[in-house]
């Protein structure tokens, strides 16, 4: 296989599963893909569909974020339903759906991205120093 077959390929991949938007998989993108690939150390698609994730958050006892993008390829096809599996799991969860997005929800949308992870630790601290009687 050409090197710009295996390229192609690793692009495929990367907009089948990681990245919604196909103007987005740029050199690094496809770098950081053959490093990941070259490196996996366990079967990523039994991960995704193990409840390992919901287990360790059931065990929290703190509130967390998690974010997916809307178009997450390992959690299709219904992404949005994964909040109900995750708020089962544990009520203190804060679930973020971000629309056209896909698994590298950083990468694809950092602005995005950015925005929710900051108004979520601006919201932590306000809560931490309200209870702390500080605020």
């Amino acid at each position: 296989m050409s090197a710009a077959d295996l390229a192609a390929l690793h692009r495929l991949n990367l907009h089948h599963l990681m990245i919604s938007d196909p103007a987005k998989i740029d050199a690094l993108a496809l770098k950081v893909q053959v490093l990941n690939t070259a490196q996996a150390r366990f079967n990523s698609p039994k991960f995704a569909k193990n409840r390992m994730v919901l287990d360790a958050v059931r065990q929290l006892r703190q509130p967390v974020q998690i974010i997916y993008g809307d178009q997450d390829g390992p959690a299709l096809p219904d992404v949005a339903s994964k909040s109900a599996l995750f708020f089962a799991e544990n009520p203190l969860v804060h679930f973020e759906l971000v629309a056209n997005c896909g698994h590298w929800l950083a990468f694809e949308q950092p602005e995005s991205f950015h925005e929710l992870l900051n108004a979520w630790v601006l919201g932590c601290v306000r809560a931490q120093a309200d209870v702390g009687g500080v605020g």
